[in-house]
């Protein structure tokens, strides 16, 4: 399996084991490196040994670094930077949650916390004397809900929050839609898939109630040799078999989803 942490330690930054601030009176001055932080789904949080359900990791392509948010466990939160690998605590009232979801961390809100190891795919450190592990979401596999796929990835729901289809076109589907099936194949562990998946996903949830049939299937890495892959003839991901009836219309891939309504309703118009 391909370490995900390997692709992403040029640049880390962990927050853990404190909940986020909320919004300051008086703001300070930004940290230009430490501020944008997005939601990231790709890893699960232990302290202990034990995981943290209502932990959030996030990540900044600017600072090349994870904000790990401990939700209700105790302690302080921390940033791991992959380039230097060092670890660092970070004063939770200069953690600032922005009104569209990302996070900053303040200037002058760090203290130098020790070191951090990678072992695996999971990112390991001590915080507060207590042990903590960012372990890697295990991989969404087989038949899935839309509900179940939102609700498996908190990046995923927060991409199919952030995405707006156009009203016409879902109406146009509902009205065409009968007997219409859509196949979603797709890797909780593809880049382009974390891209596409959620606006597919905000598209079936607006149409549930339709006569459109959505169903996501998730393939392991590497999907070579997976039974219904196989027999589907699927040979990358996302891709989307559209049917009509029994007959397939035609397929979905890459690019194909960036505007899901749009491109199914070509293929059934």
């Amino acid at each position: 399996m391909t370490r995900r942490i390997s692709a992403l330690l040029p640049a880390i930054a962990l927050v853990l084991l404190a909940p986020a601030a909320g919004p300051l009176a008086a703001q300070p001055t930004l940290d230009r490196v430490t501020s944008g932080f997005e939601i990231n789904g790709d890893y699960l949080v232990e302290i202990d040994g034990v995981e943290v359900p209502t932990a959030e990791v996030y990540y900044s392509r600017q600072a090349g670094a994870f904000l790990v948010l401990p939700g209700d466990a105790p302690g302080s939160p921390v940033l791991l930077w992959p380039r230097t690998g060092r670890a660092e605590t970070v004063d939770a009232a200069k953690v600032s949650r922005r009104a569209d979801g990302l996070i900053d961390v303040l200037s002058d809100a760090t203290t130098p916390a020790g070191s951090f190891r990678v072992v695996g795919g999971d990112v390991s450190f001590t915080i507060d004397g207590r042990d903590a592990r960012l372990r890697e979401r295990p991989y969404l596999l087989g038949s899935q809900s839309v509900g179940a796929v939102a609700g498996s990835n908190p990046a995923y729901a927060r991409g199919a929050e952030l995405y707006s289809p156009s009203d016409v076109l879902l109406q146009e589907l509902r009205e065409k839609g009968a007997g219409v099936k859509v196949e979603v194949y797709f890797g909780s562990w593809c880049p382009a898939c974390k891209q596409m998946v959620p606006r597919i996903v905000r598209v079936a949830s607006e149409l549930e109630g339709s006569e459109i049939e959505f169903e996501f299937y998730g393939l392991p890495k590497p999907f070579a040799g997976e039974p219904r892959a196989e027999d589907r003839g699927v040979t990358g991901v996302p891709t989307g078999i559209v049917y009509q009836g029994d007959q397939e219309v035609g397929r979905l891939t890459g690019n194909d989803w960036r505007v899901p309504e749009q491109a199914i309703l070509g293929l059934i118009g």
